[in-house]
């Protein structure tokens, strides 16, 4: 093993703190602040080496990253047309997870480097350039209309084949009336549907929440209505896309995953989003109505 893990493994009464998502970042920074040293991206650093780094650091970092330069000048023109601020914000984030002493705020050399004024001046200072259309522009996206919804599941339907016609139009459907993300519609099992506990014209499922609920009790069985538009009536099209799909995968344990495997989930979204991509949102009649 080389110095690098050695050392790691030597640290007394901290280790490492694990997050996949924020690994890239914490990796980059210390390419950054080490000139360039090219680590390896499951690098695990010391406690030691994460202690060096400083406020100024960070703001140099996010700055680069920004400005695309850790000494930018804006009295010389130069402008944050690299990164918005909430990427800021959430690489920040992310290198306060890793911090040794991340709780409290920086103060007289000590605590969080990230949670200190000069990197919260630095976010401030891109928010102000964006407000004022200098930054990179804005790519958030809005919410779809009832219009655009519908023409989605006319094009959906339009197609030839089962996959389209059936499953993804429902798919979508199931995500609308539920108000969730495509991430928790693929994760859904067939018996998390059942009939309503006190209204016989119902239904009702469990929700399986794949992001930001971290306990069970925060996400109880969600009631399905149906609705007099046969369009958006999830009881009549739920019905007649079960009706089809049992038949077609009658040993299947999720609803809308044929064969259970661990890449299922993962797969699912990659290919419904190609679909939806081609099918709906790359045509001339869905951009007609956008």
């Amino acid at each position: 093993k080389n110095s690098h893990q050695l050392q790691t493994m030597i640290d007394d009464g901290w280790e490492y703190p694990t997050k996949m998502a924020y690994q890239p970042l914490m990796v980059d920074l210390m390419k950054f602040f080490h000139g360039g040293v090219d680590y390896p991206s499951d690098a695990k650093f010391t406690r030691e080496e994460l202690l060096e780094l400083g406020p100024l650091d960070i703001k140099r970092w996010l700055a680069n990253k920004a400005f695309g330069d850790p000494d930018y000048d804006v009295a010389q023109g130069d402008r944050p047309t690299f990164a918005r601020s909430n990427s800021l914000e959430y690489a920040k984030k992310a290198i306060s997870f890793f911090m040794p002493n991340r709780l409290p705020n920086w103060s007289n050399g000590e605590g969080n480097p990230t949670k200190s004024a000069v990197v919260n001046n630095l976010i401030r200072e891109v928010k102000q350039f964006e407000v004022r259309g200098e930054g990179v522009p804005d790519q958030s996206m809005r919410a779809i209309t009832e219009q655009e919804f519908r023409m989605t599941l006319n094009l959906f339907r339009a197609q030839n084949g089962w996959t389209s016609a059936w499953k993804y139009s429902t798919m979508a459907l199931w995500q609308y009336h539920l108000i969730g993300r495509i991430d928790d519609v693929v994760h859904f099992k067939l018996d998390d549907l059942k009939a309503h506990a006190r209204f016989g014209f119902a239904m009702q499922t469990k929700v399986r929440w794949s992001k930001n609920v971290l306990e069970e009790r925060s996400c109880p069985d969600q009631i399905l209505l149906g609705a007099m538009d046969p369009l958006f009536c999830i009881l009549a099209n739920l019905g007649l896309y079960l009706e089809s799909y049992l038949c077609k995968f009658p040993n299947s344990t999720y609803l809308f995953i044929s064969h259970a495997t661990h890449n299922g989930p993962k797969n699912l979204i990659q290919t419904y989003r190609s679909k939806l991509d081609t099918v709906v949102l790359q045509t001339a009649a869905f951009k007609a109505c956008s």
